[in-house]
């Protein structure tokens, strides 16, 4: 009897226990947001290009002129810091390049080099789409007259993130070089430099 007595009194406590404390929330958390992923673009990156290469040329003597559009391989190696999906740094792009004039094959550009400073955003979890301005120098020889050309550069382009460490793109630049003969500064030489170039590159 007193085994029933001691029962009954406790399941009592527990229901006035329970009642005391209210109803139980059943209001549902709220959902865990979690942020879109973004690749991580930062860091050092270098690689290859390969590019559709023209350029228009006018010099004292008259122009313009076109030249024998070609493609050509180059190369690149840059820096990237990343805030969020904004990308930024610097870049040193090399194009090669042995491009006559048309109807003048003694008339040739050659390599240009461009230090670039960029600015993109990623669009997507995996591409960035940039521009870039910077300085371009480059060389044009007539016919044994070299003209060291030097002037601004600027371009757009897109890289995609293939994996973590690799990546593909394509690019469009522009160089306005000028410069005056090494034997002659009365004679001088306008090129502007086209390219068109796929890249692929690895980040480290």
């Amino acid at each position: 009897m007193r085994l029933l007595t001691a029962a009954v009194t406790a399941l009592s406590v527990s229901a006035t226990a329970a009642f005391a404390s209210g109803p139980v929330d059943r209001t549902p958390a709220p959902p865990v947001i979690v942020p879109e992923r973004v690749a991580d673009w930062s860091g050092f990156y270098g690689g290859l290009s390969f590019g559709a290469v023209s350029y228009d040329w006018v010099g004292n003597a008259g122009g313009p002129l076109d030249s024998e559009d070609s493609t050509e391989p180059g190369a690149f190696i840059g820096y990237n810091f990343q805030s969020g999906n904004i990308v930024y740094g610097a870049e040193l792009n090399y194009q090669m390049l042995e491009a006559p004039l048309v109807a003048f094959p003694n008339s040739i550009q050659h390599d240009v080099l461009q230090v670039r400073g960029r600015v993109g955003y990623v669009v997507m979890p995996d591409l960035l789409l940039y521009g870039f301005v910077g300085f371009a120098q480059t060389s044009f020889n007539d016919g044994g007259t070299n003209y060291d050309q030097t002037g601004p550069a600027f371009g757009i382009g897109a890289d995609y993130m293939l994996s973590r460490n690799f990546f593909a793109g394509i690019e469009y630049s522009y160089s306005d070089t000028f410069g005056e003969a090494d034997n002659n500064p009365a004679l001088s030489i306008e090129s502007d430099v086209q390219v068109i170039s796929l890249r692929v590159g690895f980040k480290f």
